[in-house]
């Protein structure tokens, strides 16, 4: 993290910076936790490489894969 940083560096440094590791260890899977930006750039990353995703998230349960939480699904 940066003072005053904005998502959209953060993406960019995110997904410029794992292609390097996930190069380097050509990991099988990349496991991923939530639902932040650093997620999503982490799993864009993996996706590029061919890299198979876990994502884990052991937050909130309604049941209800609509509303008002539909990334629960």
């Amino acid at each position: 993290m940066t003072k005053n940083q904005s998502l959209h560096a953060l993406s960019a440094r995110i997904l410029t910076s794992l292609k390097d590791i996930l190069d380097g260890e050509d990991p099988s899977y990349v496991f991923v936790h939530g639902d932040t930006t650093s997620t999503a750039f982490a799993s864009i990353a993996a996706f590029y490489n061919q890299i198979k995703i876990c994502h884990i998230e052991a937050g909130l349960r309604t049941f209800n894969k609509y509303s008002p939480f539909p990334e629960e699904i």
